[in-house]
């Protein structure tokens, strides 16, 4: 079996010089026909690539990377049985806090909603 790609696209973050971009994307769909082909199965990721891109009529335009520092990147990756779900947790003692601060290396705003997988 061959190895194919695919690109996603997540929402759009604009920030300006110095700003800090602290909020979760929402759930980004991966692409029907790639859906479609592992429904019922598994999929194995060999590779993921980051690219940061501003949207243009004539198509994506890579960003330097230096445009931006980002070191504190999460994704995850759920089957068609679970449900992303936004919340708002109280805190890091919220019983639903512990995975969700292990998954974003324990920094987690508190005051923005979350992303959490069911």
């Amino acid at each position: 079996h061959g190895v194919e790609s695919f690109d996603v696209h997540t929402s759009e973050m604009s920030t300006l010089y110095s700003q800090v971009w602290w909020k979760p994307h929402p759930p980004a769909a991966l692409p029907k026909e790639i859906v479609a082909k592992y429904n019922g199965s598994r999929m194995a990721i060999v590779g993921w690539e980051i690219d940061q891109v501003q949207r243009t009529a004539d198509g994506d335009v890579s960003v330097p990377i230096s445009a931006s520092y980002n070191h504190h990147y999460v994704s995850q990756l759920v089957g068609a049985g679970a449900r992303l779900r936004q919340v708002k947790l109280d805190g890091p003692h919220d019983p639903r806090a512990k995975e969700l601060m292990h998954a974003s290396h324990g920094h987690v705003n508190w005051e923005q909603p979350q992303w959490i997988a069911e």
